[in-house]
């Protein structure tokens, strides 16, 4: 197949995806929110309404986009309201309610929790002694001044991050009244405390931290130096409990359950992944996410209606920023939606091409998911943080299969320790040591920063464009084979 051909092949598809899409509700008014909240702006409004007109649009398809639109603008201006309200806020309250919404992070005297504030629009950052026992559901009641967290210009990123998450004071705290250590998030919370704690008595702190960075989204234990190598090998988002951890929670359950029904196993799933999000903390939002997108689709399965993939991904961005309207500003989440469209996108033609080829099928998934993955989230990472990882196929491709090796033995080496002898227990503890050593060392090793990462924009045009290229040199192969069927 000629290059123009294949091009007039894409296009024709393209229109005839957009053309399926402009029939389908749901991703209208989806779409239209997102615009709506991203844009603020009523002007917006006027030039979709015009545009629809002069392309004739059908007065329902319009209707939905336009009511997408209209709330989606509503909703992020009442929401910069709030926000202007929040930073002329300086006063001090003698009785005010405050629930710990993130795990506290502890230092040597003192210890550094969010709340939220009851009555009051956003969360607070609060500096509260060690000697109080908090996790997420905590209740304090205490007298406190609260202010506008306001920042040095320097640190505007940091800054806008806590506004995309709704962090938006600082309180200084007067006294503690009191403390309420009771609910269902503080009784898991305290359980995922546990078994953090357990897992750092049985292995050396580097190896305990990436068991519980993959279980529990903490980097407790691991060091600035392992961190830093993990930044320059693009593998950070493995010690983030992130949407690819919820997925594994969700498939291993699932798998087990095979000898039930498929309504009573993805009821049991869908339960246990919920739970599992509660363990983690429902701040981590990009796996908040993934359980939406997941929900939506057994939902939709359910139902006898398979939702596709650009409803599941607009819908579940839709609940995340219905929640927290500014978060659209947040680079994890822009990283965490470009990685999941391209993967949805991309992937299967990188697996098709492999299959072709005899790949192995434990080479194949990895590599075809790394490449759709870097397609989107290189030129956005570049423009984030100045540099990107160059060798992150190569580390993503040899480490990420271990993730649910190291999960699975992480949760067996909690239950073996409770229940079994010390001899299983040492022989599953001498396992994990082998896997997070090779882990490490294999990211040291092609973690050379000269070599692994670049911050030269010219560098990083080529390493896009040959992604892209292989990408198109193999879509086309597989347009061409098709079409010789």
């Amino acid at each position: 197949m000629t290059i123009p051909k294949y091009a007039l092949y894409r296009f024709r598809r393209f229109n005839r995806n957009l053309a399926k899409l402009k029939s389908h509700l749901a991703v209208l008014f989806c779409f239209g929110l997102i615009l709506g909240i991203i844009s603020n702006s009523l002007l917006v409004i006027l030039l979709f309404s015009v545009t629809l007109i002069i392309l004739r649009f059908r007065i329902i398809s319009s209707f939905f986009l336009l009511t997408g639109l209209l709330l989606g603008t509503i909703w992020i201006q009442h929401s910069l309201k709030l926000l202007d309200d929040a930073k002329v806020m300086n006063e001090y309250f003698e009785n005010v309610n405050l629930e710990v919404v993130e795990p506290p992070i502890k230092n040597d005297y003192s210890q550094s929790i969010i709340v939220k504030l009851e009555g009051i629009y956003g969360n607070a950052i609060a500096e509260i002694p060690t000697s109080f026992k908090l996790e997420v559901g905590s209740k304090i009641l205490a007298s406190a001044q609260i202010t506008y967290h306001k920042f040095q210009p320097e640190l505007k990123k940091y800054e806008d991050h806590l506004i995309s998450k709704k962090v938006l004071y600082k309180l200084e705290i007067i006294e503690i009244f009191s403390v309420k250590n009771s609910g269902t998030l503080y009784s898991l919370q305290s359980v995922r405390r546990n078994f953090i704690t357990e897992l750092n008595n049985l292995l050396p702190p580097e190896h305990a931290g990436l068991v519980n960075g993959m279980l529990f989204g903490t980097n407790e234990g691991i060091s600035d130096t392992s961190i830093e190598i993990l930044k320059n090998t693009g593998l950070t988002h493995i010690i983030s409990a992130s949407g690819f951890n919820v997925m594994i929670v969700y498939t291993t359950i699932k798998s087990v359950l095979f000898l039930l029904k498929r309504t009573y196993r993805n009821i049991i799933s869908l339960s246990v992944t919920f739970l599992y999000i509660l363990l983690i903390g429902v701040h981590i939002l990009p796996a908040l996410r993934a359980f939406y997108m997941l929900l939506l689709l057994i939902i939709g399965k359910e139902l006898g209606r398979k939702p596709t993939v650009v409803l599941l991904i607009l819908a579940s961005a839709s609940l995340i920023l219905l929640s927290y309207p500014l978060y659209y500003k947040n680079i994890s989440f822009q990283l965490s939606l470009i990685a999941t469209s391209c993967l949805f996108i991309f992937s299967e033609n990188f697996s098709l091409w492999f299959d072709k080829r005899n790949i192995p099928e434990v080479l194949s998934e990895p590599l075809s998911a790394t490449l759709s993955v870097l397609t989107g989230t290189t030129p956005v990472s570049f423009f984030a943080f100045g540099k990107v990882s160059l060798i992150a196929p190569l580390s993503n491709l040899i480490l990420v299969p271990l993730t649910p090796i190291i999960m699975y033995l992480g949760v067996c080496l909690l239950l073996i320790s409770r229940i079994s002898t010390n001899i299983l227990a040492n022989l599953f503890i001498f396992i994990v040591k082998i896997i997070c050593s090779f882990f490490f060392n294999t990211a040291t090793l092609l973690s050379n920063e000269n070599l692994s990462s670049t911050s030269s924009s010219i560098v990083v045009l080529v390493f896009v464009f040959i992604i892209i290229s292989i990408l198109i040199y193999i879509d086309k192969k597989n347009v061409s084979q098709k079409f010789k069927n």
